[in-house]
């Protein structure tokens, strides 16, 4: 399956960042689950996931996103062969600040090479101008401009660019595609071997109940807690 170098140097990346990391199950009730995963508690690089039936929401240090479709969102990470495009067809919402895909001139570099592959009247010294105009392009809307403006006898060699893809998934999308695989087969341990299992650690957390909260309204207005 084909890599990208980003996607290559992220994963390097996600292996140093989590070494000392330990996943918590904090509430666990059906589909409604908060899992958290860090190292000795350190805010860096730690995150959590929040299931409810149909949803799944990523929050962390690498950002924040929210993915739906499936009852069990988990199960949409369970395979690790699973590529990055396959889950962001769930994401439904993320950082404004952590775009999903930015510019990447590996990714251009491919798609210009495919558009010249495909088209038997671009020879050598063409495809060579090409790449020397093209591949110096500074972000997205430079690549469209100058492939749309390059000529090959007379006309416009490229007349699909606007097909091509010029993009590739950011380090922040890529690490949180790691983290959630990552935890979730943990997770499946967890359920396997049982809490205090391997490097799983449970913690139970009490949510007040309906009456809780009924009591608590009821309350007579100025009277303090008990």
């Amino acid at each position: 399956m084909y890599r990208s170098a980003t996607e290559t140097q992220t994963a390097a990346e996600f292996a140093a960042d989590t070494a000392g990391h330990r996943l918590e199950v904090l509430h666990e009730e059906g589909l409604y689950r908060h899992l958290h995963c860090s190292a000795g508690g350190r805010i860096a690089q730690s995150f959590s996931i929040i299931t409810a039936p149909g949803v799944l929401t990523f929050t962390g240090d690498r950002g924040h996103y929210v993915f739906a479709g499936h009852r069990d969102m988990l199960a949409c990470f369970d395979d690790e062969s699973v590529n990055v495009s396959y889950w962001v067809e769930r994401f439904k919402a993320c950082d404004i600040a952590r775009p999903l895909r930015e510019f990447s001139a590996e990714a251009l570099a491919q798609s210009l090479e495919d558009a010249i592959a495909g088209d038997d009247e671009i020879d050598e010294d063409t495809a060579a101008a090409a790449r020397a105009e093209i591949l110096g392009a500074a972000d997205a809307q430079d690549a469209q401009e100058r492939a749309e403006d390059f000529t090959c006898n007379g006309a416009t060699a490229f007349p699909d660019v606007w097909e091509w893809d010029h993009e590739d998934y950011t380090p922040d999308t890529y690490w949180c595609r790691y983290a959630l695989q990552w935890a979730v087969a943990r997770y499946r341990a967890h359920q396997v071997h049982g809490a205090g299992a391997g490097r799983d650690r449970r913690r139970t957390l009490r949510y007040p109940r309906r009456r809780d909260y009924c009591r608590l309204s009821a309350r007579p207005r100025g009277q303090g807690r008990p």
